[in-house]
């Protein structure tokens, strides 16, 4: 399963989890008398199953998918034929761009080795194995996210307590990225300007009459 296959069917899972997770509401309140007993409104009750579903999915998700390639192309180096392995790091990184865009079914400048093909084959079939067991993990943690969260629904669940602190840690988060974003950004040229000014005076900058 492709990581946008995966996507889709983990947005599938959430809306299926929103209602189980609400349905379930209705049904433990159902013998106690109705909506009305329950602390949270049943969609509370809805979208704290599909957070539980998604959230932890995604993390793993975005974490797996952050380090994949990586690791992939760190295992398909160490197997390559000796006399590869041990060129130079420019040479090297040309040879593993070569095998990317041979896995990608790119064009391949020179002629392709038997040994770069199989390191072509080698790393597109740990892809598959990447993609088939991020699919299994995430789909089961979805699964177990959505059982687990359905079975202490009751009426005492403080549902949309949690689901607000969800919110409010998600907000806080992305806050947070922007703000370190932001800071990354004005560190970055700052050190470019500073390193501009030191081979060219700001005072030749301003008011010199030569470019």
């Amino acid at each position: 399963m492709s990581p946008t296959q995966l996507l889709l069917t983990l947005l599938l899972l959430t809306a299926g989890g929103f209602y189980i997770g609400r349905r379930q509401a209705f049904a433990v309140s159902s013998t106690k008398g109705g909506p009305k007993v329950l602390h949270s409104r049943p969609t509370y009750y809805g979208s704290l199953t599909a957070l539980w579903c998604a959230v932890p999915a995604l993390i793993v998700f975005s974490f797996w998918l952050a380090f994949e390639s990586s690791v992939i192309t760190d295992i398909m180096i160490a197997a390559l034929p000796e006399d590869i392995r041990t060129l130079p790091a420019d040479r090297l990184n040309l040879i593993v761009n070569d095998i990317r865009n041979l896995v990608s079914g790119n064009i391949v400048g020179g002629k392709i080795s038997p040994a770069i093909q199989a390191a072509a084959d080698h790393y597109r079939s740990m892809k598959a194995t990447s993609h088939a067991a991020l699919s299994v993990l995430v789909v089961a943690l979805a699964i177990v996210a959505i059982l687990g969260i359905r079975k202490v629904i009751s009426p005492a669940l403080r549902a949309r307590n949690h689901v607000e602190n969800v919110i409010k840690v998600l907000l806080i988060a992305c806050s947070t990225l922007a703000i370190f974003t932001t800071i990354g950004i004005v560190l970055s040229v700052l050190y470019e300007a500073i390193r501009f000014f030191q081979i060219i005076p700001i005072s030749e900058f301003l008011l010199g009459l030569e470019w």
